[in-house]
């Protein structure tokens, strides 16, 4: 059996499997960052295969009235 610290960080916008690509993770655990990012550790439904997922804080749209940009 692999360990927490051996499975991979998953960077994406939906959620797969990195082994199998199966799109229905098991969350066992949620983490809160400090910095208003979240980790949770999943577990795949389909090959059980192991992985971190990392949800990063959505940043501010900045458009150009915001940025006075002419």
């Amino acid at each position: 059996m692999s360990l927490w610290s051996d499975a991979p960080l998953v960077f994406v916008t939906e959620i797969h499997c990195p082994s199998c690509l199966s799109p229905r993770p098991i969350i066992v655990r949620s983490v809160a960052g400090g910095d208003r990012s979240r980790s949770r550790r999943c577990v795949c439904r389909s090959c059980s295969g192991r992985f971190i997922l990392v949800i990063e804080p959505s940043l501010p749209e900045f458009g150009k009235a915001q940025l006075d940009i002419p």
